[in-house]
């Protein structure tokens, strides 16, 4: 599984770099979950996000986390957490951090994150 700096989890409270409020009833994930203010809403803010739904148990593929350390629409630290529950639940997960890089554009595309992309991809399938 490639994850290109996805919004995989609202546990968080909203902070920058981010510039949009994730968590408000008006947000892509509260008007996605009813226009539900997810700030007072924990056990849904928990159901939402990956981390919480990864244990030692859970079956899931090689993961590998790409993401822009100037993200202004995904916070990087919901990466960054989602990368530290995968290992500490024993699971296969690489991250690789672009300094500099905001939500998408040249730089993952680059030489060197398509190499390490190609050999993720060839070790899995291997």
């Amino acid at each position: 599984m490639v994850d290109f700096y996805g919004s995989v989890s609202v546990m968080r409270e909203d902070s920058n770099p981010t510039t949009i409020n994730h968590l408000q009833a008006d947000s892509p994930e509260g008007i996605e979950m009813g226009h539900v203010d997810l700030r007072e809403n924990s056990d849904l803010r928990r159901k939402l996000s990956v981390e919480c739904n990864i244990s030692k148990d859970t079956d899931i593929p090689p993961v590998l986390i790409i993401h822009g350390t100037k993200d202004r629409t995904v916070n990087t630290i919901g990466s960054t957490d989602l990368y530290l529950k995968l290992k500490e639940c024993g699971k296969e997960a690489s991250y690789i951090l672009i300094k500099g890089a905001d939500h998408g554009g040249g730089e993952f595309t680059s030489p060197a994150v398509l190499k390490e992309l190609d050999a993720f991809i060839k070790h899995v399938l291997a």
